[in-house]
């Protein structure tokens, strides 16, 4: 095989060290890609395979594929959304004479390191999570490269399903995990689920170093309490040092979630709720965000949904947004005029962050510029205000004037998308650059005086000058004029008619203006570089910036929803009520059409009101109230007004909900196995601070199994936990075992019935329901009469049978009894009587219960 040539030995060292990801290397106006990142990336992207010769025969040709440099962005987006990472390879050029000297990676992009607003979601965080495991012990640190958001929990999880929980949330897009977790693990199996980018490391050891170094405090001062969050964080900035090859300047602030600050709900309440999306289609236009969300800027809609991701659990931290709420309520003038100003504004901070990647083009830059332009405007719009939260966000915020200033004086008002061919700065700003900018805009009135000159000189009238990017400047003369040439032109270029020359004057100038050209370009790159330098120094001014006018834009966006859902402020505190008048759904109010929303009260509290038993047929609406009721508990305690005639919400630390269930085929769990699960989570992590839903416990097994567990499970969440609980049931059987006993109060959906046609009234009532209505709405959803009619009479027989059977039973002699004394019976009492409940978890008791339940059945 003949030998590689230079470029291709360079190409074959550098993808060895960035074998992990697709490797775009720059060569002209292309970033070209061979051998198998060719052969992928033609397929991937439907581009040309085509070859390039890379030694000294023909039989050395490389599978070769390109794409324009100009338009790299779109392909980039397209191979990071099928999960692949990109290695860009750029030219590194001479300063002085612009000549290719090497080739360096100046960037791995992965599918969580993304900055490019053109290829994310404008108001979706794109986070990459570091998960740093040791000893089954594991911590997490989220970030968004994007905006400089970077946050750890001070929590070490101690399983992967409290793991999965917590991702569930946050839907980041690449996990950067280390390799001592096994492939086959239920983590696993949920990156694969849901697509995230799975990217190893093997630990390092400087994770206190590059924590300090980065942030220029020490782990103290950070406040992060464990090391396992310490080496997370560590091995996630180092992962972003390496693929960024940046400084990372604006990630400058570490969150800490302390969990006691805020309510926890877990990743199967967050799906069942729809607080983002929607269960069915995935879609936001139906959530619970879907309604909240119509803030003016890309960055408040990532802070709002920030704020459902982490309500709070801070009586005082509610109350102040809720005043800052209330005043822009009040504040129609200032609220109106206030998101005008933000409306058009730009995201600052995903903009500003392409800064410190140096990917900023001049047309980002003035972006930047007018969106800072209504600061001081917005700023003065706060000063009548007196809420804590405006009044300190009056008082620090930075109207960035100067940054402002700077790149209006000097970047042109419609200035090119790329730095390359200059003509970006503008006039007026460097003495320098102004001289050489009038040389060459004078260039055109020098060239013209010298050929008037010439023509004068020589008396040829035809006579012309011309210039091309190969020859330059020259004199084109016609052939019938060639005897008339004076001595000082010096023969250039030969054409059919005429011939092409040049003078000592003539070449001098072009020498001149060339020298001028390349000196402008340097020196609008300078400017450049020097304003690209003063933002970034100012890169923590610029974010505090940003996160103000965020939060001013979900507080008048909660204002405007307020206003035109007919919201209104709830009481917050710590006690143990929940009490709600004229509640509504704040989806389901939105999106109905054919009928009025019926509003429902409702009164919780953790004595005499722990649990309100609700029955009623399907589609009455048991699953909109509970829903409800949940989702006003969430809305206040993001400090949003909410949609009822008044509310009181004793804060609730958790949010539990057991609704509907699937076979989940992936972890091999089948609907009762998902549900029992879903229980058993419940019971072990509520508290009597917490709110919990339960929707139809038992369905997924034999009447009298579920029944059964219901009742269990009912029993130990109002006796043992004594949380706020709704439970919806269709075993009516349970209403009579608690009628207003322990706490638990019975209520049910009103359901009006004229012959065989029943109407839902939505509303919810005290007492246990009269009947099922099972039949009913069968024969609303279009059930074939002949089969409605059929169970009808099946129904009959099986009630007049129990009666039946009621009566013999009644009537049996106590000789015709099992004996008491049976040895079954016996084996079951022994059992129960050697059962030492206090140490059996909530699990272990249900699938004891279980047990027991299929003995007796046996007997």
């Amino acid at each position: 095989m003949a030998e590689l040539t230079p470029m291709m030995l360079q190409y074959l060292q550098i993808k060895k060290e960035n074998n992990d990801s697709i490797l775009l290397f720059r060569l002209g106006d292309f970033y070209e890609m061979f051998f198998e990142d060719a052969i992928l990336a033609s397929k991937e992207l439907d581009i040309v395979l085509t070859g390039r010769e890379c030694g000294n025969g023909k039989e050395n040709k490389a599978p070769m594929c390109g794409v324009p440099f100009h338009s790299v962005d779109n392909y980039i987006s397209r191979l990071l959304a099928k999960g692949y990472k990109v290695s860009i390879c750029e030219q590194i050029k001479n300063p002085e004479t612009n000549e290719v000297i090497d080739r360096n990676v100046v960037r791995t992009i992965t599918p969580g390191t993304i900055i490019d607003p053109s290829m994310l979601d404008e108001k979706v965080n794109n986070y990459i999570v570091c998960i740093y495991s040791e000893s089954n012990k594991s911590a997490l640190c989220f970030c968004d490269v994007s905006t400089g958001d970077i946050f750890i929990d001070n929590v070490v999880y101690d399983n992967d399903k409290n793991i999965i929980n917590e991702l569930g949330k946050y839907s980041p897009k690449e996990v950067y995990i280390n390799t001592i977790r096994t492939k086959n693990s239920i983590l696993f199996s949920y990156f694969n689920k849901n697509n995230i980018v799975i990217s190893e490391y093997n630990i390092s050891n400087n994770h206190e170093e590059t924590i300090i170094k980065h942030f220029g405090k020490t782990i103290e001062q950070l406040k992060i309490n464990n090391y396992l969050s310490v080496k997370a964080l560590g091995e996630l900035l180092n992962y972003l040092f390496i693929t960024q090859k940046a400084s990372l300047t604006h990630i400058n602030k570490l969150q800490i979630t302390d969990k006691e600050k805020f309510l926890e709900i877990d990743s199967i309440t967050w799906r069942n709720l729809e607080i983002v999306e929607t269960i069915r289609n995935k879609d936001k236009k139906n959530s619970l965000l879907g309604i909240l969300d119509k803030t003016k800027t890309p960055m408040g809609a990532r802070l709002l949904r920030k704020y459902l991701e982490k309500p709070l659990y801070d009586v005082s931290m509610i109350i102040k947004r809720q005043n800052a709420v209330s005043e822009f309520v009040s504040k129609n003038i200032e609220r109106s005029h206030i998101c005008e100003l933000i409306n058009d504004m730009g995201d600052i901070e995903r903009i500003s962050a392409k800064v410190i990647f140096d990917t900023i083009n001049p047309k980002d830059m003035k972006k930047l510029a007018f969106s800072l332009t209504s600061l001081p405007i917005i700023k003065d719009s706060l000063k009548s205000f007196s809420s804590v939260l405006i009044s300190e966000t009056y008082d620090d915020f930075d109207e960035l004037k100067d940054i402002h200033e700077l790149i209006e004086k000097t970047i042109v008002e419609n200035p090119p998308i790329t730095i390359r061919d200059g003509n970006f700065i503008k006039t007026g700003y460097n003495s320098e650059f102004d001289e050489i900018k009038f040389l060459l805009s004078d260039t055109k009135q020098i060239i013209s005086n010298i050929e008037q000159r010439e023509k004068e000189k020589t008396g040829i009238k035809n006579l012309k000058i011309g210039f091309n990017k190969v020859f330059g400047y020259y004199i084109e003369i016609s052939n019938s004029n060639l005897n008339n040439i004076p001595n000082e032109y010096i023969r250039k270029q030969t054409l059919t008619n005429g011939e092409r020359f040049f003078t000592q004057e003539l070449k001098d100038i072009e020498e001149k203006l060339l020298e001028a050209s390349e000196k402008s370009i340097k020196l609008e790159n300078k400017i450049y570089n020097d304003i690209k330098n003063y933002i970034t120094d100012n890169m923590k001014r610029i974010k505090k910036t940003a996160e103000m006018i965020s939060q001013l834009d979900v507080f008048t966006n909660f204002a405007e929803i307020s206003l035109k859902n007919n919201y209104i402020c709830p009481i917050i505190d710590l006690n143990d009520v929940i009490e709600i008048k004229n509640g509504r759904h704040p989806i389901v109010e939105q999106i109905i059409t054919d009928e009025i929303f019926v509003p429902n009260d409702t009164y919780l509290n953790c004595t005499n009101d722990k649990m309100l038993l609700i029955t009623g047929p399907n589609m009455a609406g048991k699953s909109t109230y509970m829903r409800q009721i949940a989702l006003i508990v969430l809305m206040a305690q993001i400090g949003c007004f909410v949609p009822a005639t008044s509310a009181h919400i004793g804060l609730v630390d958790k949010i539990f909900t057991r609704i509907g269930a699937s076979d989940d085929l992936t972890a091999g769990q089948s609907t009762f196995m998902v549900e029992m699960t879903e229980v058993a989570n419940i019971l072990e992590n509520a508290t009597k601070k917490s709110l919990l839903i339960f929707d139809e416990i038992g369905r997924g097994t034999s009447t009298f199994d579920g029944m059964s567990i219901a009742q269990a499970v009912l029993e130990h969440v109002t006796l043992k936990i004594s949380a706020k609980s709704l439970f919806a049931t269709h075993y009516h059987e349970l209403t009579g075992l608690f009628n207003n006993t322990n706490g638990i109060k019975n209520y049910n959906i009103i359901v009006k019935k004229r012959g065989n046609d029943i109407t839902f009234l939505r509303k919810i009532v005290p007492g246990a329901a009269d009947d099922s209505y099972g039949i009913d709405v069968a024969r609303l959803a279009g059930i074939n009469p002949n089969i409605i009619k059929r169970a009808e009479e099946i129904l009959k027989t099986i009630e007049n049978n129990e009666i039946n059977n009621t009566i013999k039973n009644k009537n049996k002699s106590e000789s015709d009894q099992i004996s008491l004394n049976s040895s079954e019976i016996d084996d079951i009492m022994n059992e129960l009587k050697n059962l030492d409940i206090s140490v059996l978890t909530p699990v272990e008791a249900l699938n004891k219960l279980y047990v027991l339940i299929k003995k007796s059945q046996n007997i």
